[in-house]
């Protein structure tokens, strides 16, 4: 295929900032001339490089946060069915077993009898 009667093209990179806070970022390549040809998504704004990276930081900081607390949240639940299981009387591997638990065993915790 002989291209040398096709317009030269150019990359470009778009960064946008969507309605619901995320962010994004386009590359593509259009004709010459053309860069301003590349429309942002529906409801987006136009932002500039550095406005991306900085906001794409706070965004993953923000989304780790959240997940370490939810995994904090998480494994405190576990503990609380993990009690509550001993309470029952169901012995500790049984109890660590259907909670999920995995930290240590509370001294302050009374003793099961695995026997059961």
């Amino acid at each position: 295929m002989d291209n040398r009667h096709l317009a030269p093209t150019v990359e470009i990179t778009a960064y946008y900032q969507h309605e619901d806070g995320s962010v994004s970022r386009r590359v593509a390549r259009v004709p010459a001339g053309q860069q301003d040809s590349v429309q942002p998504p529906p409801g987006a704004q136009v932002i500039d490089e550095a406005t991306y990276e900085q906001l794409l930081t706070q965004l993953t900081e923000a989304s780790e946060q959240a997940r370490q607390q939810a995994a904090q949240e998480q494994d405190a639940q576990r503990h609380t069915d993990y009690q509550a299981l001993l309470a029952l009387g169901l012995g500790e591997d049984t109890a660590r077993r259907l909670s999920g638990y995995t930290g240590s065993h509370d001294p302050d915790e009374p003793e099961q009898d695995e026997s059961r």
